[in-house]
């Protein structure tokens, strides 16, 4: 039904209002919103670390943080976050600088995680956000986007959600010429009878470091997958260590005299 010029401004108006109304009970500025970088962390097996023992899953839930905020505060324009299992990290807009800090952050905290035995899940997102640190109020496209494609896949990892793919795209980072980054079909969290994959650029964790020709972090892999007795968590790590096998250690080749 077609709207009339006066219903039109009507709304406009009312639309304003409520803008006012909610900037005043809640203080909000809205020059915070924009597109922005956003990571996403989950600490997994968090539930039974406090079954466990509240004191081993507060030791592992502190080492997480400190390293967060090491590699956050490396870089000026990002910001980190926390609330019970889940880590933020976030630039301050969409640019290709921002990118490479927080993308040199998020894989070297997740890298670091796993070298300290500490399983994360995450996921990348570019997309429309608010942050306000100081109240702790965090909204957005991006913090949606991100949250649902971590929590979706069975599996230790890290992935590019389908904004940042279509974002380094546009400012000439293509997501398939990364050093650190493969397509891969991952598997998505399901009961048997409907278990499928969906393909998405991965973090080739531990990969471009490796050392005497290893990736170190498949033998932290494996023998945290040795530690597990519930399968489906076992089957988690081998869904990783099938990603991490299957495209192995880079060759990075050095130009030589003869081609500069």
């Amino acid at each position: 039904m077609a709207i009339s010029p006066s219903g039109w401004l009507t709304e406009l108006v009312s639309q304003l209002n409520l803008l006012g109304e909610m900037n005043e009970r809640l203080d909000i500025d809205f020059t915070r919103i924009g597109r922005k970088w956003v990571c996403y962390f989950d600490l997994l097996g968090f539930s039974e670390l406090l079954k466990q023992s509240i004191v081993n899953a507060f030791f592992h839930w502190e080492l997480c943080l400190w390293d967060l905020k090491n590699w956050s505060d490396r870089f000026p324009d990002l910001e980190y976050a926390y609330f019970s299992d889940t880590f933020l990290i976030y630039a301050s807009d969409d640019s290709a600088k921002s990118f490479s800090h927080i993308e040199s952050a998020s894989r070297w905290f997740f890298q670091i995680a796993l070298r300290r035995n500490i399983p994360l899940r995450g996921a990348m997102a570019c997309e429309e956000f608010y942050a306000d640190k100081p109240k702790a109020i965090f909204l957005g496209k991006a913090l949606v986007e991100a949250a649902k494609t971590e929590q979706k896949y069975n599996w230790i990892g890290f992935v590019l959600c389908n904004s940042v793919v279509e974002r380094m795209n546009e400012i000439g980072l293509p997501a398939d010429q990364r050093l650190n980054y493969r397509k891969w079909s991952v598997p998505t969290k399901s009961d048997k009878a409907n278990s499928k994959s969906e393909e998405v650029f991965a973090l080739l964790f531990g990969a471009s470091y490796p050392t005497n020709g290893q990736n170190t972090l498949v033998q932290e892999l494996e023998k945290m997958a040795e530690r597990e007795t519930e399968s489906t968590v076992k089957e988690k790590y081998e869904n990783s260590l099938k990603f991490l096998n299957h495209f192995g250690v880079p060759q990075i080749i050095l130009p030589t005299e003869k081609d500069s």
